[in-house]
């Protein structure tokens, strides 16, 4: 089976629809109750990633500040049947995430989601796209600006890692929590973005994916940690140092490769450009549909928070000096 974090979603096919999936039967097993995001979330299914609320709040279903539930979702069209990787189908209040070889998802008003599994797959193989693509959509209804970014705590305030697929995002952020810095996210970023204040970043949950090279040269066994799907080699690990509350967003690095560690600060054009081509919302869902809110919050960051381009060789040996350098600025900042 294809892995439905990274390879189904690498050129999601957007589908045109008249109708929305409807009202559909639901499950009304109990839910679990996690935290994430700095939401109250009750999902029918165990999610082991995400810190769960304790037996003393006796959250109730209506305390919920989304509801995650399975249900019997339509049958996917035919021409989807044979095709392997993700279709999206959004409309002004829901996205309908189809995986036609692992499932469905529908996303409703930032408050819902509607999951299926298909026939033969469980539920847990789930799991890796409902905390990736579909929680990321769903904070992007609710009005935070999405990132596809790492991020950790340094001094207080969070230090944000943006770049291409395998740029280093998580590899830079596991290792500055090595030493000693809290993890906010790896995957996706959610930002609370106002005209007036530093924009806030919300912590996510303990999770970190990482390959087995820079788990070694981070001073861990790769074998003693999960996959994040059968067929990708990545490892799920757990940071110990997680941020729990919302904290101000102070810089962004753009990872690249480059012959020596250097930084170049961004002018706020450049940095629009750039932080537009790392939007989660407008990388699943189209720039279009990720519409306004997402142009209009890209424009509000960059113009609180600088970008620096942060170029060093794609070295395990240069490391220790990009994360100096990462301090040292944070530091004087």
């Amino acid at each position: 089976m294809n892995d439905p974090e990274t390879r189904d979603v690498a050129e999601p096919v957007r589908m045109r629809m008249k109708d929305g999936p409807g009202d559909v039967s639901t499950s009304d097993a109990p839910l679990f109750s996690y935290f994430a995001y700095g939401l109250r979330l009750g999902c029918t299914m165990q999610l082991p990633e995400l810190e769960t609320c304790s037996s003393s709040e006796s959250l109730g279903p209506s305390s919920h500040d989304v509801e995650i539930r399975r249900a019997d979702l339509p049958a996917i069209p035919a021409e989807l049947a044979e095709r392997a990787g993700l279709a999206v189908r959004a409309r002004k209040d829901s996205v309908h995430f189809i995986w036609p070889r692992s499932g469905q998802f529908v996303v409703r008003s930032g408050r819902s989601v509607r999951y299926a599994p298909m026939p033969g797959v469980t539920e847990e193989t789930l799991r890796a796209p409902l905390l990736g693509v579909v929680l990321g959509t769903l904070l992007h209804q609710r009005g935070l600006h999405t990132l596809h970014a790492s991020a950790v705590v340094i001094d207080e305030c969070a230090v944000a890692f943006v770049g291409e697929k395998g740029a280093g995002k998580s590899t830079t952020a596991t290792a500055l929590h090595e030493r000693g810095h809290s993890l906010v996210t790896d995957d996706v970023l959610a930002l609370d973005v106002s005209k007036t204040g530093a924009p806030m970043a919300r912590p996510a949950f303990p999770r970190v994916k990482l390959w087995p090279d820079t788990l070694q040269m981070l001073g861990r066994d790769p074998a003693s940690l999960a996959r994040v799907t059968r067929d990708i080699d990545k490892r799920v690990h757990a940071p110990e140092r997680c941020c729990r509350r919302a904290v101000p967003l102070s810089r962004i690095y753009l990872l690249q490769d480059g012959p020596e560690v250097s930084e170049t600060r961004l002018s706020e054009r450049e940095a629009f450009f750039e932080l537009m081509s790392h939007s989660y919302a407008a990388r699943f869902l189209g720039a279009k549909q990720a519409g306004r809110q997402d142009f209009r919050l890209t424009q509000a960051l960059v113009a609180a928070v600088p970008v620096i381009r942060l170029g060093r060789p794609r070295s395990f040996a240069h490391l220790d000096r990009v994360l100096s350098t990462i301090e040292e600025a944070s530091s004087t900042s």
